[in-house]
């Protein structure tokens, strides 16, 4: 498995400058840094693939305890 892709299945919403300093951190070496922004955007695209769509519940609350009807009598 690619490492971008990887980073991207368990990373739901880094944001561009995090993958970079995840990239430096994994692949430390001077040569390597050139293929940084190729990363970022492979990691970005996959994010894109992989997001889900966020779920939306409906939630219905009900008081805990009925509240008692009250009548007032205004002489």
């Amino acid at each position: 498995m690619h490492s971008a892709s990887g980073l991207a299945r368990i990373a739901d919403s880094l944001s561009s400058q995090m993958v970079r300093q995840l990239f430096s951190a994994m692949y430390p070496e001077q040569a390597c840094l050139p293929m940084a922004p190729a990363f970022v955007q492979i990691v970005n695209q996959q994010m894109a693939r992989t997001r889900k769509p966020a779920h939306r519940e409906t939630i219905i609350v009900e008081p805990a305890y009925e509240e008692p009807m009250y009548q007032a009598a205004v002489a």
